[in-house]
């Protein structure tokens, strides 16, 4: 640890804690009586230029994720504007009480966005108005026995301006101490003048979708910009994820956690390699009869599709705003759902196909009715072979090649109704084909032709094989998928996840144009 003693200039300040003894001027004794009555009658509250630290506490017994509970300061994190993290840190240092550190930097753990799970120490973007809550953990359990009347110093900053504040276990002890007068990496950044902003454009948007139905009257739209891009404009795509999640906050939290793990975590991810705008929303299950909408009786058809089609058109009109508001055009999205939410994702395709380039299903229990208007969307899917809802599956592909459908589907050995990570990377993998086709719609048509009906290779979705075009019609056409490139082909006979090195969502988008992938 350094021995770092507090420094003040022209004077030595006394203090309840016996830092000296010697005479100080009238002045500083007034400060620290200022300083002390204010410590006693409100929160501490340090206004920074643009970062803010306020309401602080010691708890004792605090709960740091899985770490158990062990004593930790706890602070709400604020900023003046809208902005992505980037290179913003929250940091905490500790001190005994002659000004020596005896700790630190210490990260924080588990922070809370308004309700949800804590996700990670700072979010993907920080919000106005809104509090990161976060906990510095105490360097061990009986540090307030060893160090009787310890300081720390709480920092939260960028490499533009920062802001500390001062906090102790009893906060009677503090009296003529402030943060900046101990010695810590940023404090002369806490002390610089303050750094003009430019305004940031949103990272994250969230858009209220009204309906006409009396039991689900709105629901949420949300965009977030990906990682590493500055504006909406520069973005390479849009990837919408169906979540179908009931609770807004969960969204969000999964929007913002950079340190999740999981198949939405990984779907955003991809997104931030590929710097993909990502679409979802927060909207309840609105279908799940366990049956093809084309096998149902002409009332229940009607009434179920009456209701999503409501659902569909206050999407639309929500997504031309976001559209508007971000700049991108509303055309040749891709879009991934897992279970109830792919069964949402692939009825929503029907629905609005002019919005949509690729739709990906894993695991969906039921389908809509295929229609000529969504011939030039590509799908694909995955089932776990051991799903329930495999028989439905079957019937709506053997649907959609009737009509001319370019389709991926896959069957996975062994599963069930579970989300491997092998799908989902298969899912990257397509997204992949479809951003390499040409953007203009006359040449993409012509180069989707050709690699379905001249494929390389094709696949066998029930025995999994792969044979060359030659050898096609050792394949039944009711079994056959075509397979345009060798790394579909690759990742159609893997058994095991894809390495690094082969997943799509681990290699970062360059910088230049590429031919025909851009929105």
């Amino acid at each position: 640890m350094e021995n770092n003693k507090i420094t003040v200039k022209k004077a030595r300040v006394a203090s309840a804690d016996g830092l000296s003894a010697r005479r100080v001027p009238c002045f500083f004794i007034l400060r620290g009586v200022c300083v002390f009555l204010i410590y006693s009658l409100m929160s501490v509250c340090v206004q920074g230029r643009h970062f803010e630290i306020k309401q602080e506490r010691v708890v004792l017994r605090a709960s740091i994720g899985e770490r158990g509970f062990q004593p930790a300061v706890e602070a709400f994190l604020y900023v003046a504007a809208d902005m992505q993290v980037g290179k913003s840190y929250a940091r905490a240092y500790f001190y005994d009480v002659l000004g020596k550190r005896i700790a630190g930097p210490v990260a924080p753990r588990g922070a809370y966005y308004e309700k949800g799970q804590p996700p990670t120490a700072l979010p993907f973007y920080l919000k106005h108005g809104r509090g990161i809550k976060v906990r510095f953990p105490l360097p061990f359990t009986d540090f307030s026995k060893k160090y009787p009347g310890w300081r720390g110093v709480l920092v939260f900053g960028d490499d533009k301006d920062a802001t500390a504040l001062l906090v102790a276990e009893d906060r009677k002890h503090i009296t003529g101490e402030f943060a900046t007068w101990y010695n810590f990496p940023e404090n002369a950044l806490c002390q610089k003048e303050s750094v003009t902003r430019l305004p940031a454009q949103a990272r994250l948007t969230e858009m209220k979708c009204e309906t006409h139905l009396k039991d689900y009257p709105q629901f949420t739209l949300f965009a977030r910009l990906p990682e590493g891009v500055a504006n909406a404009r520069e973005a390479k795509g849009v990837l919408c994820l169906s979540l179908l999640a009931n609770q807004i906050a969960h969204v969000r939290v999964m929007l913002m956690n950079r340190e999740a793990t999981g198949d939405v975590a990984e779907m955003i991810r991809y997104a931030d390699a590929k710097q993909l705008i990502v679409i979802c929303w927060a909207v309840k299950q609105f279908w799940n009869t366990g049956t093809n909408s084309d096998e149902l009786s002409e009332k229940e058809a009607k009434y179920h599709d009456g209701r999503f089609t409501e659902i569909a058109n206050s999407w639309a009109r929500g997504v031309r705003r976001l559209a508007g508001i971000y700049g991108f055009e509303a055309k040749n999205f891709m879009i991934w759902g897992y279970s109830n939410s792919a069964q949402f994702a692939g009825r929503l395709a029907l629905k609005k196909p002019e919005f949509f380039g690729i739709v990906h299903m894993h695991n969906p229990a039921a389908f809509g009715t295929p229609t000529e208007e969504a011939k030039h969307v590509i799908w694909s899917m995955t089932m776990g072979e051991n799903d329930g809802g495999i028989g439905n599956a079957v019937k709506f592909w053997k649907k959609c090649k009737a009509l001319g459908y370019r389709y991926f589907y896959k069957t996975v050995p062994m599963l069930g109704h579970g989300n491997d990570r092998a799908s989902r990377q298969w899912a990257n993998l397509v997204f992949e084909y479809a951003r390499s086709l040409p953007v203009e719609k006359k040449a993409r048509e012509q180069k989707l032709k050709e690699d379905f009906e001249n494929a390389a290779y094709y696949g066998d979705w029930m025995n999994q094989g792969v044979v060359k075009k030659e050898d096609e019609e050792e394949i039944p056409a009711q079994l056959r998928v075509a397979l345009p490139t060798p790394l579909l082909v690759k990742g159609w006979l893997r058994e095991k996840p894809l390495t690094r090195e082969e997943d799509p969502a681990e290699k970062r988008e360059v910088k230049e144009e590429r031919p025909g992938g851009r929105l």
